[in-house]
């Protein structure tokens, strides 16, 4: 058995830069994770970039979304499980993969409290 194949939150893909609307609607979520609920400075990086990666993943078809309306129309319950699939698949580390999912679970209950999607498709 070979060593463990590690694998980044966009799949291994290269860093992709969203629309800047989409970059502001991560900008909004990481300034509620730090001062809202006081997270730490790493947690705050992590799960921005988690969140980041899932709406390239998203966004790697032509369809995903351009803009904060978008996402309602694109951020089904399919695309966190089909994102967490590709890193499960990818050798991601089951750490990883946890904190993946929270950071996934805590957009989408931020998202939904901040009336950018109308339901909370990670509950």
């Amino acid at each position: 058995m070979g060593p463990e194949r590690r694998v980044g939150p966009d799949g291994g893909a290269a860093a992709a830069r969203l629309p800047d609307a989409l970059e502001a609607v991560l900008d909004d979520y990481a300034a509620e994770l730090d001062t809202g609920r006081s997270r730490s400075p790493a947690t705050v990086r992590a799960y921005r970039s988690d969140v980041h990666a899932l709406l390239v993943h998203l966004r790697r078809d032509g369809h995903g979304p351009d803009t904060a309306a978008d996402l309602a129309a694109t951020l089904t319950l399919p695309a966190p499980r089909g994102w967490l699939a590709t890193q499960v698949g990818g050798g991601a580390a089951r750490s990883s993969i946890a904190r993946r999912v929270a950071a996934a679970r805590s957009f989408g209950s931020w998202a939904t409290r901040a009336g950018i999607l109308p339901t909370d498709v990670a509950a």
